[in-house]
């Protein structure tokens, strides 16, 4: 049975983090595709995938049908949000070509775009989010909004992209801060000249 739970979990679960071979004999294994637990292990499959850049995982679980905008019951992170945070550009394309919704948000109102820009890995993600409709400047239950989060690492590329597709510098988070603010109490004087160079006061 390739949902039977040990204390390190299922040999399901297992086999994501392992050869596409193994994965793909673990698939074969279940029998019981339209079981409400082979669902849940799929999806979860999918969503460890595209964490950790499996593309072919990926597709492979999309063509199954595997529904592309379940989430995880901790956080109520999706496997776009997982792939953004981490930077995979082909995973974040199979993704939304498959349906995936840009702006589903976790618990803590956390979206693909917002960890994107919180971690900055990737350029081309974050083109990439903006041009299939996420949202600019939603913010995230603390109040920060995109541009806010990229102000937090520095990732000074990504923050000009923002400012380019016209992110609203003037926002404020729950204490009151906007992204200059943020800048200048990190001490992240080159970001907060370039927040000052596109109008930011």
């Amino acid at each position: 049975d390739p949902h039977k739970k040990s204390w390190e979990g299922t040999p399901f679960e297992q086999a994501t983090y392992q050869s596409d071979r193994i994965t793909k004999l673990m698939m074969a294994a279940d029998q019981k595709k339209s079981n409400p637990v082979s669902h849940a292990a799929r999806e979860e499959m999918l969503r460890s995938a595209a964490s950790a850049g499996n593309a072919e995982l990926v597709r492979d679980l999309i063509q199954q049908g595997v529904d592309v905008n379940a989430a995880d019951r901790e956080g109520c992170w999706t496997a776009l949000l997982f792939s953004a945070a981490q930077g995979h550009l082909t995973v974040v394309q199979l993704l939304l070509a498959a349906g995936a919704d840009v702006n589903q948000a976790s618990t803590s109102g956390q979206t693909p775009l917002t960890e994107s820009a919180y971690w900055g890995r990737s350029v081309d993600v974050v083109t990439l989010l903006l041009s299939a409709g996420a949202n600019l400047n939603q913010r995230d239950d603390d109040g920060y909004t995109p541009v806010m989060k990229t102000v937090t690492w520095g990732a000074q590329a990504v923050l000009q992209l923002l400012i380019e597709a016209g992110a609203d510098l003037t926002l404020r988070n729950e204490q009151g801060q906007t992204a200059l603010a943020i800048a200048i109490d990190n001490e992240r004087h080159a970001i907060a000249d370039q927040l000052r160079k596109a109008g930011a006061v």
